[in-house]
């Protein structure tokens, strides 16, 4: 995540771990963190990202992939982690929005999945 700050030309604002623990679909405990990028490509711009994270083998922490873009809110404002599943909670653009201001707030359910995490579908009415 650093590398990719440093490519964008980001700073790290933040890093907070919302929490720890089992998440269905993984066998070892979690880390779910919430991460502020700002001045991202000048501007009023930034980002905010929420990741979760596993130790491998090697004792090394290791990023579970996120879903494809459009699935998650595009900034995550917090996620965290209840009886197994990760809410995510965030803002999405909507046409007219400016750069600086998503003005749609969004919540998503989150399980891991064949190394990685998928968006869980919400309950029909």
């Amino acid at each position: 995540m650093l590398a990719e700050a440093r490519r964008l030309t980001c700073r790290l604002d933040r890093y907070v771990i919302r929490g720890r623990g089992r998440l269905e679909g993984e066998t070892r405990p979690v880390a779910v963190v919430t991460t502020n990028l700002v001045a991202c490509g000048g501007g009023n711009s930034g980002e905010a990202l929420f990741d979760v994270f596993v130790r491998g083998r090697d004792g090394r922490a290791r990023r579970l992939v996120k879903p494809p873009a459009g699935q998650l809110p595009r900034f995550a404002l917090d996620a965290r982690l209840r009886d197994g599943r990760i809410a995510v909670l965030g803002l999405d653009y909507v046409e007219g929005d400016p750069r600086c201001c998503p003005s749609v707030e969004r919540t998503v359910t989150v399980v891991a999945h064949a190394g990685g995490l998928r968006v869980v579908p919400p309950p029909d009415p």
